[in-house]
């Protein structure tokens, strides 16, 4: 037993120190000297800033950076490095000019991928013939003007349900939630654009439910950018 035990706690601290010595030591990451310039990042403490740093606070603070550093900076969002550009003949020289350099994205990190497994969407497929042809499927299958235009008539029957609803709401003379109703419109417009008209209103607030959940949900995956190791697991 005593063996056992010893072999236990050997292992454990073998592991810990791996992965001690592989978060601070990574040899794999990308040297400093190769990104654009940017604040210091500190590992775990430059991380835990970023998971705790409000959305509404986000943007200024980007904002605050890119006046000390120049218009392209590189920050450490918890596991990686990300560049952001803030002048926009820049953008347009990488995104437009050189579209097909930088047209990839970085692979998702384990936990997200429970959310989008085979990664095929449009907003998680890597550069390739899948993400240009959903391109392509959306441009001209969704917002091409003729298909915009044969789905006016569903813009006017959400609009009309969603006048009805807060007419009728208005007539209590109690507060009305319109961000509430103005989300369940938008998601019966986007069912509707998906399966058609078959849904009933109950199935699209079903829908509407599941999708604000998962929405509520996502956020808390981005603990598992804080050391990748863990992700894994």
């Amino acid at each position: 037993m005593d063996i056992l035990l010893l072999i236990l706690v050997s292992l454990a601290i073998s592991a810990f120190l791996k992965a001690f010595f592989s978060l601070f030591f990574d040899s794999k990451t990308i040297t400093h000297n190769q990104l654009p310039p940017g604040p210091p990042t500190f590992p775990l403490i430059g991380n835990v800033f970023w998971l705790y740093t409000p959305i509404s606070k986000f943007e200024s603070h980007i904002r605050s950076l890119h006046a000390k550093f120049g218009p392209i900076i590189t920050i450490h969002l918890v596991s990686r490095p990300c560049i952001m550009v803030a002048d926009r003949f820049i953008a347009y020289k990488a995104l437009i000019q050189n579209g097909a350099t930088f047209a990839d994205r970085p692979g998702a990190i384990a936990a997200a991928r429970v959310l989008d497994k085979s990664q095929n969407s449009i907003s998680s497929s890597s550069y390739g013939p899948t993400l240009r042809l959903l391109r392509g499927n959306l441009a001209t299958g969704i917002f091409h003007p003729s298909r915009v235009k044969s789905h006016g008539h569903a813009r006017k029957r959400v609009l009309q349900t969603l006048q009805n609803r807060l007419e009728l709401l208005s007539k209590s003379g109690e507060p009305i939630q319109v961000l509430e109703h103005l989300q369940l419109a938008m998601y019966s417009l986007l069912a509707n654009l998906c399966f058609g008209d078959k849904l009933s209103q109950k199935q699209m607030e079903e829908i509407e439910e599941v999708e604000h959940r998962a929405t509520l949900h996502l956020g808390n995956i981005s603990i598992f950018h804080f050391w990748k190791s863990f992700s894994k697991i």
